[in-house]
């Protein structure tokens, strides 16, 4: 990914509660350089919860970008497959090649929780 990790962060911005079926944009801030690959998982925020049953989620991917006083991260999320739960929306850095047989979460992450009603 290019960045030095060691110092890298990302913050996600916060997501408001949403309906099933909106379409929106997660987005937040980083410093790792422009064209790293990111990895995105939306799920259940606790899918252990005895009898939810809900094993609903989003998995996708984006490359960071150029902003003004940090770079930009962003995902398009369109909740329409997803059942009303609350959620936990993760982004990682990506070590080994995306979506390849050797791909693991990098050390730089953040998360933020949403409902969907």
């Amino acid at each position: 990914s290019g960045a030095d990790q060691k110092d890298a962060f990302i913050t996600l911005d916060p997501v408001p509660d949403r309906r099933r079926g909106d379409q929106f944009l997660v987005s937040g801030s980083t410093n790792l350089t422009v064209g790293t690959d990111l990895i995105w998982q939306v799920r259940p925020d606790d899918p252990d919860t005895p009898g939810s049953g809900n094993i609903s989620g989003v998995m996708g991917n984006s490359q960071v970008t150029r902003g003004t006083a940090a770079n930009v991260i962003s995902f398009a999320l369109d909740t329409n497959q997803l059942s009303p739960d609350r959620y936990n929306v993760s982004v990682s850095t990506i070590d080994g090649g995306i979506f390849s047989d050797s791909m693991t979460f990098g050390p730089v992450t953040d998360s933020v929780i949403f409902t969907l009603s």
